[in-house]
């Protein structure tokens, strides 16, 4: 099960409650907090869906391009949601099956790669910051850059699609899809942010 973890802002009461400040790297808090995020008090109430205990999910609104999937969900409530996440197999196929019994036929998911790296497989994150297990695509075929025939590296969001066991990497302004959110209390780590920020100049 996930380590969950909540950041609490509290803006100008320092001196009030004699608080430190608290640090985040790409996804990690520092010093660590405890796991008494509760979805059912803090996230918004449009997060109705419930796949997994700690988190609550939603579909964005339009069919967007994958950069602005991820800006709607992060702006959601800052620091609390992202486009989802699955850190393992049984929480992706989970989420393949919310597809299947939603009559979806694809999503945009919370995995994104830096532009600076040039292998497909190589140096995919996830919104929180953890790296994407290469156990997740749809292996053989995926992630594939353009059948790996590209030289430009322009497949570096990624979708989940009701048919296929996997994660597919895609061009983020390839389709105009939903964005699956999610909102787990943890927020988008600064890695990945840049990453998306790159891809849509």
């Amino acid at each position: 099960m996930r380590k969950l973890s909540l950041l609490i802002a509290l803006c100008g009461c320092d001196d009030l409650f004699n608080l430190e400040p608290i640090a985040v790297v790409d996804g990690a808090v520092d010093p660590p907090l405890d796991a008494g995020f509760d979805p059912a008090r803090e996230c918004p109430a449009e997060y109705a869906l419930e796949l997994f205990a700690g988190s609550r999910y939603r579909t964005t609104e339009v069919f967007t391009q994958a950069w602005n999937a991820s800006d709607d969900c992060r702006d959601d409530k800052p620091g609390l949601t992202h486009l989802a996440v699955a850190a393992t197999r049984d929480e992706l196929d989970v989420l393949v099956a919310t597809l299947v019994a939603k009559g979806v036929d694809r999503w945009w998911i919370g995995a994104v790669q830096p532009a600076a790296v040039t292998a497909p497989i190589d140096g995919w994150l996830w919104m929180t910051g953890e790296p994407v297990s290469a156990a997740l695509w749809d292996l053989p075929l995926e992630p594939n850059d353009g059948q790996g025939t590209e030289t430009d590296h322009e497949e570096q969001f990624a979708i989940i699609q009701y048919d296929r066991p996997g994660l597919i990497d895609i061009a983020g302004n390839a389709v105009t899809l939903r964005g699956l959110c999610e909102c787990d209390g943890r927020p988008m780590a600064t890695g990945a942010a840049s990453a998306v920020d790159q891809a849509r100049l």
